[in-house]
């Protein structure tokens, strides 16, 4: 039989790298050596810890619900919070007629309006999602990473960020808090 290659069924040993690997009595390759002879565990070589390597970030477009729901600028409060309720959302971009956003309305919105009308039966009757919308709506784009995401939501108070199509007003989805809490608390185990 010839060197280097194994009996039908056998197989190569795989364990410390310290025992030869095949009849060479070489140690594996991509081990480090010392004059081919294998270095101790214990070898400063083999002890360091290994560099990480810097990874590239992680970006919005990686981790944010895409094709969000969406509501229609003139739509009534009382559909818009069946519309949340039935997707369990606490928020939704608002758009015009073109698809274009003009504004964010979250729960906290309706509550505010829900509270200056009082405490009657259709708290939102007459109004709609313009009525209490933020009309300026915090943008980013899928290619921003998370760092920068996380920074806006802070830097402006806000629970969720839409982000937006190259065209910088077309959403093509939606990245909360609720969406980078998991990050977090995988980076924190690491």
């Amino acid at each position: 039989m010839p060197t280097g290659t194994l009996r039908p069924g056998a197989r190569r040993y795989i364990g410390p790298w310290s025992r030869p690997d095949g009849p060479s009595g070489r140690p594996p390759a991509g081990r480090p050596t010392d004059a081919g002879r294998p270095l101790p565990d214990h070898h400063p070589v083999m002890t360091a810890e290994p560099t990480r390597r810097p990874s590239k970030p992680l970006l919005v477009g990686a981790v944010m619900t895409p094709f969000p729901v969406m509501v229609q600028v003139d739509m009534p409060l009382d559909e818009v919070a069946e519309l949340m309720a039935q997707n369990d959302i606490t928020g939704v971009p608002v758009v015009d007629a073109n698809g274009v956003l003009v504004g964010v309305l979250s729960q906290t919105d309706m509550i505010r309006a829900a509270a200056t009308e009082g405490a009657g039966l259709r708290p939102w009757s007459g109004f709609t999602a313009r009525h209490v919308m933020s009309h300026h709506p915090v943008v980013v784009r899928a290619e921003t990473p998370l760092v920068e995401a996380a920074s806006r939501l802070e830097r402006h108070g806000i629970h969720r960020l839409v982000v937006v199509a190259d065209d910088g007003c077309t959403p093509i989805g939606v990245i909360s808090v609720t969406d980078l809490l998991p990050l977090l608390v995988d980076a924190a185990d690491l």
